[in-house]
């Protein structure tokens, strides 16, 4: 990937509204808490390949 490609990416994820979404777990809803894992993972990646800092999910997140 392009870094053009790869900031496209990560807009895109950080779009998602489901990333935003209280923390799932496996037990609520394995569905999204297995995407929201392979959001994250993702992010992480492609922001290390960049070599910015990476995004804080915890503040993104509507946790309590």
């Amino acid at each position: 990937m392009k870094e053009k490609q790869i900031q496209a990416r990560i807009k895109e994820i950080l779009s998602d509204e489901r990333l935003s979404y209280k923390t799932a777990t496996v037990f609520a809803n394995a569905p999204l808490a297995m995407i929201q894992l392979q959001m994250e993972t993702e992010l992480h990646t492609l922001q290390k390949v960049l070599g910015v800092e990476l995004t804080d999910i915890k503040a993104l997140r509507k946790e309590k």
